[in-house]
């Protein structure tokens, strides 16, 4: 999704930079960088970590998987994206059962394979 939809959407959410790195688990100068222009490439990761939190992203289809923004996509295999997917999972567990969670994601990965 391009940056200024998701600009305009937070503006008509009344969402602000401070909730989204809250909501997203990125910090508040990362999405500064991002909406201000100064990262005019950012990690495909990041943007679906923006997408999620707020509630904006679908699941890819095969044609949609030249991943990225601006003039530089990234072309990723139906498994490198699992993985960036499986990386996300990971990264949002938190707390004293985030060991239990992760073993879960990961089974719940080798079992869909």
């Amino acid at each position: 999704m391009e940056i200024s939809a998701i600009k305009k959407y937070m503006k008509d959410q009344k969402i602000t930079y401070d909730e989204l790195a809250t909501r997203s688990g990125l910090s508040i100068s990362t999405i500064k960088k991002i909406f201000s222009g100064i990262s005019q490439y950012p990690r495909i990761d990041t943007m679906k970590a923006i997408e999620d939190a707020l509630g904006l992203s679908e699941k890819p289809k095969a044609k949609e998987k030249a991943a990225g923004t601006g003039a530089h996509g990234t072309v990723l295999s139906a498994e490198e994206w699992d993985w960036i997917e499986l990386r996300s999972e990971i990264l949002r567990v938190k707390g004293p059962s985030g060991l239990h969670a992760v073993q879960t994601i990961i089974q719940a990965f080798i079992e869909q394979k």
